[in-house]
């Protein structure tokens, strides 16, 4: 038997300024806890630690016990009864820094993640709009002013 093609692929991990549109349709996110269950194998299968540490680091900060058992569970697609919750799923995120795996999970529904040093880039660039946007209002401004006077 063949193994399967993860839900979350290199292509869909790669394609980072696609960002989906939702239009609220009938079953639209339909099968999202699968892309959820292959972000988290994605996550465990390329971390460097083992399964045991990451376990014991999502563990230590939760504060909560989480058991490789759990965590197998959450990676598997075909186990659609075993979802993992918001907090276990992000502080996984946080112990791998695997933002790109969050970054794609929230394109799928319209939105994009950033990380400590892109977040500090899109200041910079939205302070540089912001420059932009005044220059553009400080020449209407003359503008309006030196055309008046003549």
């Amino acid at each position: 038997m063949a193994k399967r093609k993860p839900t979350l692929s290199d292509e869909r991990l790669a394609d980072i300024w696609n960002v989906r549109g939702i239009d609220y349709a009938e079953g639209e996110l339909a099968g999202f806890d699968r892309l959820i269950s292959s972000a988290v194998s994605r996550c465990l299968a390329d971390d460097e630690d083992n399964r045991a540490e990451l376990a014991d680091l999502v563990s230590l900060v939760l504060g909560e016990r989480v058991s490789v058992m759990m965590l197998d569970a959450y990676a598997s697609e075909a186990r659609r009864g075993q979802r993992i919750p918001a907090s276990r799923f992000l502080a996984l995120i946080a112990v791998t820094r695997r933002f790109d795996i969050l970054d794609a999970i929230l394109r799928e529904v319209g939105g994009k993640a950033l990380d400590r040093s892109d977040a500090q880039v899109y200041r910079l660039g939205r302070r540089y709009l912001d420059s932009l946007h005044a220059s553009r209002r400080l020449r209407e401004t003359e503008a309006e002013i030196f055309d008046a006077a003549s």
